[in-house]
């Protein structure tokens, strides 16, 4: 029997300006990782969500970090953002499929409404910048990803 699919809730973070709700968002995953500068405040949000940390370097863009992923399969998050109800309900039943071989999943972000690559497989797709590139096979996620204050006000 294949696996289910795992994975990993990413976030880069510059300080701690709305990485709570977004730790707090990402706990559906089976591992987050959270990329920062040296911050205390960072450190101790991390080590009370369970969270694992990995400190940036400078000049390595953020795609290089995928590779710090427990799992292929990866979940693109930035600090304030959260997951509508929506979106974790089909997160909840996704992992449920087995052998999933799409390339990755657009999420509809409603700060911006247009769709972005948000579940990637890292074993299908690599990139280096702060997004992926979207491929021509990409299905697309239902829910949003918004700012928390977006979704308290939808």
């Amino acid at each position: 029997m294949s696996p289910v699919p795992k994975f990993t809730a990413f976030i880069q973070a510059s300080g701690v300006g709305g990485l709570a709700q977004t730790l707090r968002a990402a706990r559906i995953a089976s591992d987050t990782l959270v990329i920062h500068d040296v911050d205390p405040a960072v450190q101790r949000l991390c080590l009370r969500y369970g969270a694992r940390e990995k400190i940036y370097v400078p000049g390595v863009t953020p795609g290089a970090y995928a590779t710090d992923a427990f799992h292929d399969w990866i979940l693109l998050l930035q600090p304030g953002e959260e997951l509508s109800d929506d979106a974790v309900n089909a997160l909840k039943d996704w992992r449920h499929i087995r052998d999933d071989p799409s390339p990755g999943y657009l999420v509809r972000c409603r700060d911006d409404h247009r769709l972005q690559l948000r579940l990637v497989n890292r074993a299908l797709v690599s990139w280096l910048g702060e997004f992926p590139p979207i491929p021509t096979n990409a299905g697309v996620f239902p829910g949003l990803i918004a700012r928390a204050e977006s979704l308290r006000a939808a």
